[in-house]
């Protein structure tokens, strides 16, 4: 619904490309609606904003590792976002599901 594109599939942990971090972020409530009567799923979505996918392997490659780094941070937040993404997203969206997001520090994203 929100044009994203997976990437990578592989046991509990799917990557998901797409064009603007609005459409991630509401994908990402989605998810949260569509899994909210499954508490076992225990659910954890992190955002990051980066170049394609297409254009650099390694990128993609250190884009994944921040990812998966992020999904392992201890927090309360179903949804982690990089600090850098903030500006790209609009205010009103943000404020869709305030307690469920978190931002990186410049430290974890280090």
């Amino acid at each position: 619904q929100q044009n994203g594109r997976v990437v990578t599939a592989e046991a509990d942990e799917l990557i998901a490309s797409f064009i603007e971090g609005n459409k991630a972020l509401t994908a990402a409530f989605e998810i949260m609606q569509q899994l909210q009567d499954y508490p076992e799923a225990a659910l954890r979505i992190s955002i990051h904003a980066g170049e394609p996918v297409t254009q650099s392997d390694k990128l993609f490659g250190d884009t994944v590792q921040l990812l998966k780094r992020m999904n392992s941070f201890q927090r309360e937040q179903t949804i982690i976002m990089t600090s850098g993404i903030k500006e790209l997203l609009e205010p009103e969206l943000l404020q869709k599901e305030p307690n469920s997001i978190r931002f990186c520090s410049p430290k974890e994203e280090a």
